[in-house]
């Protein structure tokens, strides 16, 4: 990804974060060069919260691939896309990991394979982290975690069947 698509999507990011109310704080540095970044997952917006911070590849469902204006920004970032339906795509999607890995390029990952509402994370689905092996790079734990405004500790997860515009309006609250 080119230094200007990482900045209009870490831009892009920003603005969507700000006209939904979000705000984001980072501890810690992320380590020089490629590694695998594995995550928890709580809602959409630790996608943008991350990208925010710092663009890099990531791993997604398949299905994101067709969405308007996500499925483009997705492309840019080089997402390895996923058929989760289909264990086998494994195989073709672990190569492709350790391949934007052994171009210096960081992968995010959120291991739990779903969203989930908390407190605590679902179990790893564990296969991709064999690109990281490959590659021989370091797989760094981020921790994300959000309060909202209104004491709601819910707000800011979107999980299940909830579509977006109802989450859109607890997290605006």
């Amino acid at each position: 990804m080119s230094g200007a698509a990482a900045a209009g999507v870490r831009l892009l990011s920003r603005a969507v974060l700000w006209a939904v109310g979000v705000r984001v704080a980072w501890r810690g540095a992320l380590p020089p060069g490629p590694a695998l970044l594995a995550a928890n997952h709580r809602s959409w917006l630790d996608i943008l919260a991350a990208l925010a911070h710092h663009p890099c590849a990531s791993v997604g469902k398949r299905e994101v691939r067709g969405w308007p204006v996500v499925g483009r920004c997705a492309h840019v970032l080089g997402v390895v896309w996923v058929d989760r339906a289909r264990k086998r795509d494994l195989l073709r999607a672990i190569p492709a990991l350790e391949g934007a890995l052994r171009q210096g390029r960081p992968v995010r990952l959120f291991p739990e394979g779903t969203t989930s509402p908390g407190p605590g994370e679902l179990p790893f689905k564990s296969a991709l982290f064999e690109a990281a092996v490959r590659a021989g790079v370091p797989v760094v734990p981020l921790h994300l975690t959000g309060t909202a405004r209104a004491g709601d500790a819910d707000a800011l997860a979107w999980y299940g069947d909830e579509a977006l515009l109802p989450n859109l309006r607890r997290v605006r609250r």
